[in-house]
């Protein structure tokens, strides 16, 4: 249902970085490869909760706007999501950084659709 799926995603979102938060403000190269498998774990899980989201269609015309509303916003964290996963398997740091911040603006944008 959507409201699961909405309290999934948000999980998986919140997983994804506290895994990123455990490495502390200078995350190095080794420390990235290092955290890689857990942020792939959750950007894939985050990944499939938002193509059920953005295949689902809801009667509630309250709910289905919001559901519209944040399901690009959502598609572009998730992408955002694998990007630094995949960055960080590289041991890129630099634009892993540039891509959380990335993350950290579609969230925000999420948010205030959310709250439409």
């Amino acid at each position: 249902s959507y409201l699961n799926d909405s309290a999934a995603v948000t999980q998986s979102i919140r997983d994804f970085s506290a895994v990123l938060a455990s490495a502390g403000d200078a995350i190095t190269p080794a420390e990235a490869r290092r955290m890689a498998p857990a942020l792939v774990t959750q950007a894939q899980r985050a990944r499939a909760l938002c193509d059920r989201l953005g295949a689902q269609r809801l009667d509630d015309q309250r709910l289905e706007a919001q559901r519209a509303a944040v399901v690009g916003p959502l598609a572009r964290v998730c992408t955002s999501m694998e990007a630094i996963a995949r960055l960080a398997g590289d041991g890129n740091v630099r634009v892993m950084t540039e891509r959380v911040a990335d993350m950290n603006a579609g969230l925000a944008e999420v948010r205030h659709e959310g709250a439409s």
